[in-house]
Formats: C-alpha cells, structure tokens, sequence
C-alpha cells in the first residue's frame, strides 16, 4: 500500500473534579508541579471558579496518553505530556523526555484530542495516529 497503512490508538479517561480540587487544597503547589507543566498550570490558574475543571481536563487528557503510550519500560512523568490550547480552542499535545523517545518508538506522529469538563467530571479522548509500513 503506498503512503503505508495507518493505524490508530485510543485512550480516554475521566475524573472526577473535586478529587483533583482536594489534591491541589490538600497539597498545594508540590502536587501541581507534579503532575502539570508551568504553562498547563498558568493557563488553568487564570480561570479562578473553573481551575479544578481545568486541571481535571488536562489529567484525564495525560492518564488517556498513557494509556496509549503503554510504558511497560518506560518511567514517564505525568509532567512530560503536555496539553497545549491554540488560539482557535482546539488543543495539542505534546510530549517531551521518556514519552517523547516511546512515541517515537512507536511511530506515534500525531494526536487528535477531544475534551470536555463540567463542574463534577472531566473526560478526555485521545487518538493517535501511528504509521505503519512504506
């Protein structure tokens, strides 16, 4: 087949809210940085009544790549996938460190995302895209 044969992965996860809303009140600032990047954590700091909504979404969107990611061997920080919103409301991830080295072992080359939160949940599905052959 030309151009190779595609293949794709999907993950999806939801959370409930007020679970992430107790780990942020409990744990402050070391449980942020844990498991969200600076930029993950600006942007959702700027939303004061929706902040949990937002970091809900974005753990969901993280917990669903690993699911597709599968690391059996590979140590991957929460923190090295990345959800980035565009100007158009659409989002990206992007992954840095270990994720980054098993996507590209994988021959993952692009993610599709699809989100959405409300004031007790927050869902996420991921779908990759992985190529396969010449």
């Amino acid at each position: 087949m030309k151009g190779g044969l595609h293949i794709y992965l999907i993950g999806s996860d939801i959370i409930e809210v007020d679970k992430v809303k107790e780990s942020i009140n409990y744990f402050g600032k070391k449980y942020l940085l844990k498991l969200y990047t600076d930029k993950e954590i600006d942007y959702c700091m700027r939303f004061y009544n929706t902040y949990a909504q937002n970091f809900a979404a974005r753990f969901a969107v993280k917990e669903a790549v690993i699911k597709i990611l599968n690391p059996s061997d590979y140590h991957i920080s929460f923190r090295d996938i990345e959800l980035e919103k565009n100007n158009d409301g659409s989002c990206n991830v992007r992954l840095h460190n270990n994720a980054r080295i098993l996507a590209k072992n994988k021959n993952i080359n692009d993610f599709s995302v699809s989100l959405s939160h409300e004031e007790k949940y927050a869902l996420a599905t991921v779908i990759a895209s992985v190529k396969r052959g010449d």
